[in-house]
């Protein structure tokens, strides 16, 4: 990782080598800052600057004036510089307004005429092309969006060419647990800069036709970075080009700020679980020599397993406050599943609601797999279908072997104890 830094007059310029990062401190309140690639060979057509910033954000322009349509400003921004003349150097603007050093990563790649242009047919964005990625997260769900591509030669961007010529790849890399340092930070995200490196390192999550929707939804794990990444493919002329990466912990870093990460901790969420997995082992041995304690249980279980997601998906409710309402409805839920247990006393009917959190439990484990990334269930319609199928099969076959929802009941503490430690 090499660059040259000198001065001209009143502004700092930063020559970056094409196609190698360069780490590097920005000084507080230093504006107009140039970001320049020389010795470009000439069939380079167009350059991707990006800036990644983890605590604070950057403004990036196309011009010293900071038009609007040609700047952006956030932590993992990036612009496109068509190269006019063939072999020229190109150049960018930074600017840091913040009172304080920002450490950055810096890079340029360089593409040719038959290389695809990552976001060339932005609609949504600021910018014609808009080559980064956008991320809205929650402590539940994750949405990054990007803009469509076009191709090289720049087709209209309606031209049924392009739409059937493109296709993107999504890829998705996790951090270590609780590693919220500057150094895993910027070392993730070098993996994700250039298409060999994303391929490699990261997780490919979907492919996506050009006519498909942009924006998509992960899980978000606070405290837990992850970075998304995008692959462009240009599936006539075999080429491909790599969109500005972004990562996310689901909570900010900076201390003192509105859902920072300091300020998160799941301890009702490990109470409850520890909980609920001592009352596993409990049922596990001893369920049937208290079968209305069991009734009880699995009702509670399974408005539990209903609850969470509902409310964190629909409501704005705090992790805890969704917590305490799941166990408050749980718990109703568990006496109403006595009362038919007493009222009806039939063995059978006492056994589907087992069979059944038993089944949702191993359908969560089956979608977490590669299986629930598969395109034909990203339709909401077929992963619900899916998913109920296998809790439905699950709930058949094993109503003769209710006693393994104690060791569901178990592996969910295991699964908890487990993600809490890696």
């Amino acid at each position: 990782m090499i660059g040259v830094t000198y001065s001209t007059g009143t502004s700092e310029q930063y020559e970056l080598v094409a196609n190698q990062p360069l780490l590097m401190q920005i000084e507080a309140m230093e504006t107009g800052i140039i970001i320049k690639v020389a010795n470009l060979s000439t069939s380079i057509t167009f350059i991707i600057f990006q800036i990644h910033s983890q605590r604070l954000t950057l403004t990036l322009s196309l011009t010293n004036t900071y038009n609007y349509e040609s700047t952006v400003k956030g932590n993992n921004i990036g612009l496109i510089y068509r190269v006019a003349t063939p072999g020229s150097a190109a150049m960018v603007y930074l600017n840091n307004t913040h009172n304080a050093t920002v450490d950055v990563l810096l890079a340029a790649f360089t593409y040719t005429a038959n290389d695809p242009i990552p976001g060339g047919c932005s609609l949504e964005f600021p910018q014609e092309e808009a080559p980064y990625l956008k991320l809205q997260y929650s402590h539940v769900l994750t949405t990054v969006d990007f803009q469509l591509a076009n191709l090289g030669i720049s087709k209209d961007c309606e031209d049924s060419v392009t739409k059937n010529s493109l296709e993107y790849d999504i890829y998705l890399y996790f951090l270590k647990q609780n590693e919220l340092g500057a150094e895993e930070y910027f070392s993730s995200l070098i993996k994700l800069l250039s298409i060999d490196s994303i391929q490699k390192f990261g997780r490919k999550i979907h492919s996506l036709h050009h006519s498909e929707k942009t924006s998509l939804a992960f899980s978000s794990y606070p405290r837990k970075g992850a970075a998304y990444a995008v692959i462009v493919r240009d599936t006539t002329l075999k080429t491909s080009a790599a969109y500005v990466p972004i990562l996310s912990y689901s909570c900010d870093v900076i201390e003192g700020s509105t859902n920072s990460c300091a300020d998160i901790g799941d301890v009702v969420g490990t109470v409850v679980t520890f909980l609920i997995g001592l009352l596993g082992l409990f049922m596990c041995f001893f369920g049937h020599r208290f079968f209305k304690t069991e009734m009880f249980f699995v009702g509670f279980l399974a408005m539990l397993a209903v609850s969470l997601p509902l409310f964190e998906l629909g409501t704005q409710l705090s992790n805890e406050d969704v917590i305490v309402t799941g166990i408050l409805l749980g718990v109703l839920s568990g006496m109403i599943w006595i009362l038919v247990w007493v009222c009806l006393g039939i063995p059978v009917v006492s056994l589907l609601l087992t069979g059944g959190v038993l089944g949702y439990l191993f359908a969560s484990l089956i979608f977490f797999t590669p299986f629930g990334s598969l395109d034909s269930l990203r339709n909401g319609v077929s992963y619900s279908m899916v998913f109920m199928s296998i809790i439905l099969f699950l709930t058949a076959f094993l109503l003769p072997l209710n006693k393994l929802v104690g060791n569901m009941q178990l592996s969910v503490k295991y699964m908890h104890w487990t993600y809490r430690n890696n």
